[in-house]
């Protein structure tokens, strides 16, 4: 008769120590149970922080937040386990732009300007603005203000990576160019008559 040897697992590793992921990354973790003849080499995943990493039951790792994790893989035959430590950084910013390049206000007039912040996933966004001549135009949360007349650099700067774009403004005085009106008599004087004397 044929005798069916068991073949125990005497150990587990995973192909990767630690990882560092941005949030949104995927990473394929891979285990290996030891011997490559075992008879039973089914294992479960688990994640020690899954609101950071989460891990399905084939070893995909998913970074949902940044922090850290340890991802496990534990064999059913012996309950050897390997580990993997995840980092996952915030998405950092890579770029900055502004919906205008260059601009024209008058005295006291405004403009708005709007900034746009790419990967649209980054974790810190906020931009801090500056003027390069406080005398001429000023800006306070890209709304731009008309000083005196001249031209300025407004800067919109992400405070994550230092990223920048800036919009050249100039400021002129408007000056009502349209004709000084007429003025019209309200009404035509009547002549008065010659008055002819008689010597």
């Amino acid at each position: 008769c044929d005798v069916e040897v068991y073949e125990k697992v005497t150990g587990v590793k995973i192909d990767t120590s630690s990882k560092k992921l941005s949030v949104g990354e995927k990473y394929q973790l891979v285990a290996t149970v030891s011997p490559k003849n075992a008879t039973d080499k089914t294992v479960r995943w688990e994640s020690d922080n899954p609101s950071v990493v989460s891990v399905d039951e084939n070893g995909l790792i998913t970074a949902r937040d940044y922090g850290t994790a340890k991802v496990s893989v534990i064999t059913f035959d012996g309950n050897y386990t390997a580990t993997c430590e995840i980092e996952v950084s915030p998405v950092t910013v890579t770029s900055v732009s502004l919906n205008m390049k260059t601009v024209t206000i008058g005295i006291e007039e405004t403009v708005t300007l709007l900034a746009t912040v790419l990967p649209e996933n980054a974790e810190n966004k906020k931009i801090i603005w500056s003027t390069s001549d406080s005398s001429i135009a000023i800006v306070e949360n890209g709304v731009v203000t008309g000083v005196s007349e001249g031209t300025v650099h407004i800067i919109a700067k992400t405070e994550d990576g230092s990223k920048t774009a800036l919009c050249e403004v100039t400021v002129v005085n408007k000056v009502d160019s349209s004709p000084a009106p007429t003025l019209v008599p309200t009404g035509t004087p009547t002549p008065t008559p010659a008055v002819n004397s008689t010597a």
